[in-house]
């Protein structure tokens, strides 16, 4: 489940963030890659051991800032 929301939920919701239409619904885009993103974490056990996860999540780190 964490590799499908990573390699699908994620990628969709940070390039809905970037779109210009979407400038008023990022306010709830990013509460929502927020959840996703806690959701993942949450599961300490699979963050922890896998780097390739954290490695991934940085990836986007930039295109939300």
């Amino acid at each position: 489940m964490t590799r499908y929301v990573l390699n699908h939920a994620v990628p969709l919701l940070v390039s809905l963030f970037r779109k210009r239409d979407e400038i008023p619904n990022r306010p709830q885009i990013l509460t929502l890659l927020c959840v996703v993103i806690a959701a993942v974490e949450s599961n300490q056990a699979l963050f922890a051991e896998d780097p390739e996860i954290q490695k991934q999540l940085q990836g986007y780190e930039d295109d939300v800032l």
